[in-house]
């Protein structure tokens, strides 16, 4: 009797050991995707407020009839930051999705620059960042720059950096036209992610060998919008996203 007591004790806290597990799991974030956020029932459907900064987005309609609803993200005088995390506070779950080491997922937003302030070296001016989980910098971001010339979508973290390069140019952008940006990544700390960087189906951009997430930080996650040093660009900037998703390893084996 003693040695079935036993036995079913070490099996009630093996079970509960496990359950904690898969409850603290980074695997555990992927019953979040996939994700496809087009703004139609409001911002925190699929992404939260949480440290959205001095200018909170609105929903405007865009199209015939005005009836497709988009994220508008509106910067003026030296305001420098609205920004949407993904990941919706609801169904009692955590609302910021975290990626933690050897994630591997996509996520990719349609965006139009209706107005815009460009940013340059000393004025960073973010439109997606994998932003790690304590102060500083991104290692890996987008970015809209203007320089020499090449006015468009920039690197911006120093995982994307080729040597001593800084910032990178990737390609030119039209205003008043929609694109859209993929990012497929594998997240590290340590020098074993990557990413691939596709614009209107192009790929502009990739590395090996990548850390994306601060080392000591633990894990890492997204933000979109307008992220600026608006002391040395002020003005107006307006930028529309759409069409938000996350999806889980390679985007081309499903012929994305």
């Amino acid at each position: 009797m003693r040695s079935k007591l036993g036995f079913l004790i070490a099996v009630g806290v093996v079970t509960a050991v496990a359950l904690v597990a898969l409850s603290t799991s980074p695997a555990s974030m992927a019953r979040r995707a996939p994700i496809h956020a087009t703004f139609q029932h409001g911002i925190e459907e699929d992404f939260n407020l949480d440290g959205v900064g001095e200018v909170v987005p609105t929903i405007v309609g865009v199209g015939p009839g005005r009836r497709n609803k988009v994220a508008r993200f509106a910067l003026d005088g030296g305001e420098e930051r609205s920004e949407l995390i993904l990941g919706a506070d609801r169904r009692g779950e955590e609302g910021t999705i975290r990626f933690y080491e050897g994630a591997e997922y996509w996520y990719g937003f349609s965006f139009d620059i209706i107005r815009m302030v460009y940013g340059r070296p000393g004025a960073h001016n973010l439109i997606m960042q994998f932003k790690s989980n304590g102060y500083g910098s991104p290692l890996f971001g987008l970015q809209l720059w203007d320089v020499d010339g090449r006015k468009g979508l920039w690197t911006g973290g120093t995982s994307q950096e080729v040597g001593d390069s800084g910032e990178r140019f990737l390609a030119p952008l039209s205003q008043r036209r929609w694109h859209h940006v993929r990012v497929w990544f594998k997240a590290s700390e340590d020098g074993r992610g990557f990413y691939r960087v596709y614009l209107d189906g192009r790929l502009v951009d990739r590395r090996d060998h990548v850390t994306m997430i601060e080392p000591g930080d633990e894990y890492a996650y997204i933000k979109t919008g307008l992220y600026r040093n608006g002391g040395e660009i002020p003005g107006k900037s307006v930028l529309l996203v759409d069409s938000a998703e996350l999806g889980s390893g390679n985007p081309n084996d499903r012929g994305r």
